[in-house]
């Protein structure tokens, strides 16, 4: 036996709650590894709150698809979320359905995106591809170009 120093009191363990319980509790979709169900102009902020009531300790990191660290601009298609709760840490993409060409918006330039990928003339790939599949069927037809 060892003796235990009756002048030390034990430090209580700090628990903190899974990424999958954080996000299961907030407002997003996901898998593991992107994040949907948000719309154009939502910011980081909004999705921060939302974690930080769930797990007020998470570390939450939004970059954009270069690397650079970012909270004062909406998010885009391809931006990234890096959270962080006790040991836990993952890192999910944005996906913002019609959001193609990752600027954010949803005009014409997505559009001929999805066109030229129809036609062959460009390949969408990753988290731009699934942008492509507006009505989610997980196939990219003329009918995700009329959404």
């Amino acid at each position: 036996d060892v003796p235990v120093d009756p002048g030390k009191e034990e430090e209580p363990e700090i628990i903190y709650k899974s990424i999958n319980e954080i996000l299961g509790n907030s407002s997003v979709k996901y898998n593991e590894e992107y994040i949907s169900g948000i719309g154009i102009g939502t910011m980081p902020s909004g999705i921060e709150n939302n974690i930080k009531k769930v797990e007020e300790k998470a570390l939450v990191v939004f970059t954009d698809k270069d690397g650079n660290v970012f909270n004062e601009r909406a998010l885009r298609t391809g931006d990234k979320i890096k959270i962080v709760s006790g040991k836990e840490e993952k890192t999910f993409e944005f996906i913002i359905y019609g959001d193609v060409n990752g600027d954010g918006e949803i005009t014409i330039l997505d559009l001929l995106k999805v066109q030229k990928h129809l036609l062959g003339s460009i390949n969408l790939e990753g988290v731009y591809l699934k942008a492509s599949d507006v009505n989610k069927d997980n196939e990219i037809t003329i009918l995700d170009s009329q959404l």
